[in-house]
């Protein structure tokens, strides 16, 4: 069985996303848990745990952006 699913993302310090069109570029992710605060919400208690920060690429890009 193949799947087509796509994978939204807004983190732009991440090295898999793709900021073109807001999609991580993983076949897959494992989500995990950040030990909750009891809020139940998804920025509090969950995470992806393939993160993977993008360093200087992402730091250049930000000072690109806030020039222009």
């Amino acid at each position: 069985m193949k799947f087509s699913q796509k994978i939204g993302c807004n983190v732009n310090d991440c090295e898999h996303n793709c900021e073109d069109d807001c999609t991580c570029t993983l076949d897959k992710i494992q989500v995990t848990p950040c030990g909750g605060k009891g809020s139940k919400t998804p920025e509090d208690e969950t995470a992806c745990g393939m993160y993977s920060y993008s360093g200087k690429l992402y730091e250049e890009q930000t000072k690109v952006n806030k020039q222009t």
